[in-house]
């Protein structure tokens, strides 16, 4: 082949780049990720508690009232409160105001909070 040019071009800075060069700094392992990998905490989301959605249901069905005459109540969307009911709320600082707007709504004072 005696058609093809193989000398090097240098574009740009005129440092040359060696193939085996760049194939090393492709498997070099990055310490962030080996570091993330390697973490031993393990992260869990904290849900409402079973018994404490358990405990909204029984006094929200003595009371005789439906989900959606609970959020008109207390002033929040149905499905916030099917959320708690079911289980799958987050227990953070917004729902636990929530569960005090039912205790207040119900007249009740839930065990399992």
């Amino acid at each position: 082949m005696h058609h093809q040019d193989l000398e090097s071009i240098n574009i740009g800075s005129g440092k040359k780049i060696n193939q085996n060069e760049k194939k090393i700094k492709k498997n070099t392992p990055n310490l962030e990720f080996i570091k993330i990998e390697n973490e031993t905490e393990n992260f869990q989301i904290k849900k409402i508690p079973k018994a404490l959605s358990q405990e909204i249901i029984n006094a929200r069905n003595v009371k005789k009232m439906t989900q959606k005459d609970l959020a008109i109540r207390i002033n929040v969307q149905k499905d916030i409160i099917n959320s708690i009911e079911n289980g799958k709320a987050l227990y953070n600082g917004k729902t636990k105001e929530i569960v005090n707007s039912i205790q207040k709504c119900l007249g009740i004072k839930f065990q399992k909070k």
